[in-house]
């Protein structure tokens, strides 16, 4: 049975990066492209997932959709939202990787 959250409905699999088509122009990026989304929290560390389709989607201008957990890996344990000490995955800096290897 499919499931039928928002953002499944887009397309029949998790490794889909739904991002805001104006970004997509911005960066070059062709709707299906494969790309990779890196973790940029500024200690250096290669924090990334690959694979990931890009995808047109209606979002707000500077921000990417993703399925969780896929998208653990580029996130620092560390990271934190300041007010409640709560994994802050929805604020952390990230950058589309244009030349990813194929597989995560």
């Amino acid at each position: 049975m499919a499931d039928h959250r928002r953002i499944r409905a887009l397309i029949e699999t998790r490794d889909v990066l739904p991002m805001n088509t104006a970004d997509m122009a911005a960066a070059g990026l062709g709707e299906g492209q494969v790309v990779g989304l890196a973790g940029d929290a500024g200690d250096g560390v290669d924090r990334r997932v690959n694979g990931l389709t890009a995808t047109p989607f209606r979002l707000p201008r500077g921000c990417v959709g993703a399925c969780y957990p896929e998208m653990n890996p580029p996130i620092p344990l560390w990271y934190r939202d300041e007010a409640s000490e709560t994994p802050a995955a929805k604020g952390e800096p990230a950058r589309i990787v244009t030349d990813p290897p194929a597989r995560r």
